[in-house]
């Protein structure tokens, strides 16, 4: 079965599992200098929604916004942090930062400038960059090293805090966080090294570790997805069912992989069955319907029986037609499918 890509598989699963204050909080704690860290109260940590910036910043920056404050003081944003992730390095990466960073000032000058004797003091700024190239990253992320310097002048200009978490240069064993965290880091990186496939089973097992979390099955999903966008196992959903009930019930498992077809059709998210999808909700039109049902099926299960084919050819009944492509979108079989039409 050929599996087709998430439409940006990694910005997905990344602001699936860092728009979580928790797990913000955690890479926070584990990744960024601890003295630093210690000054913020990140038990008041917010998701804040993205600042409106020009489209080619919003594709590499604004993915996380948060903000929180100090410890011991009563003000609810005294700190701003951006949290990206890159999968390639970005030599402008602080010059971006800034860019992202005077917006969101802007911003709250406006804001602040309808609420009377509103103090117009900013928040502390920081930046995290999540980087998971193959390569370890090598470009600058002070503004003051792209700068041409002078002796006797003062340097350090226009310069924000910028924490790089390189996955590249973390051996997998050094991962830290929680087991939500790690697993997600461990994807990321094994995706960018071509190596997700061999670790899929690593990665759902440490995820597994909480069970216990209301959000586990959401996490589970989050990287099953990931996993189908990037890899193409040779039996597809099968596989990834059969992973799964490694570490849950299999009837779980089955559920899980049955959800995990339908947000491939539904979200539009897999291409070979956005195709057909979008024949098949074309108003009024039998065949785009009919060939949308056949074309989720190819996409699925490679080939489709000539008496499937003859069936579907020969039914008139929009509603039924379309009844048959959300079960092409989450059976588990070709077989499970041909009972439907008898």
């Amino acid at each position: 079965m050929d599996i087709f890509p998430l439409a940006q598989p990694h910005d997905h699963l990344a602001r699936h599992f860092l728009t979580n204050p928790d797990l913000a909080a955690d890479l926070l704690r584990n990744y960024v200098d601890r003295e630093v860290v210690e000054k913020f109260d990140l038990d008041r940590l917010q998701v804040e929604s993205p600042v409106n910036v020009s489209a080619a910043l919003a594709e590499r920056l604004g993915d996380i916004r948060l903000s929180t404050g100090f410890k011991g003081s009563a003000r609810k944003s005294q700190v701003f942090i951006l949290m990206e992730h890159q999968s390639t390095p970005d030599r402008l990466i602080a010059l971006r930062v800034i860019e992202y960073i005077i917006l969101d000032f802007r911003a709250r000058l406006k804001r602040k400038a309808s609420r009377k004797g509103d103090s117009k003091i900013f928040p502390y700024p920081l930046a995290v960059i999540l980087y998971h190239g193959k390569r370890p990253w090598r470009e600058p992320l002070r503004i003051w090293e792209m700068i041409h310097r002078v002796p006797g002048l003062p340097g350090g200009l226009l310069d924000v805090p910028i924490y790089l978490v390189d996955l590249a240069s973390l051996p997998a064993g050094e991962i830290k966080g929680k087991p939500a965290l790690r697993a997600l880091l461990s994807a990321l990186r094994a995706a960018s090294n071509r190596g997700l496939e061999a670790s899929m089973e690593d990665i759902l097992r440490m995820v597994a570790e909480a069970r216990d979390d209301l959000r586990f099955p959401d996490w589970v999903q989050a990287l099953s997805l990931y996993y189908l966008s990037l890899e193409t196992p040779r039996e597809g959903l099968k596989a990834m069912t059969r992973k799964l009930e490694r570490i849950m019930p299999a009837k779980e498992a089955k559920n899980m992989t049955t959800s995990l077809a339908e947000k491939l059709v539904l979200q539009g998210e897999e291409k070979g069955l956005e195709k057909g999808l979008e024949k098949g909700r074309k108003e009024g039109e039998e065949k785009g319907r009919k060939e949308g049902i056949i074309l989720v099926l190819k996409t699925r299960f490679n080939s489709v029986p000539k008496k499937i084919r003859e069936r579907v050819s020969a039914c008139s009944d929009s509603g039924q037609l379309e009844a048959w492509i959300r079960l092409a979108a989450g059976c588990l079989s070709l077989e499970e499918f041909g009972q439907s039409l008898e």
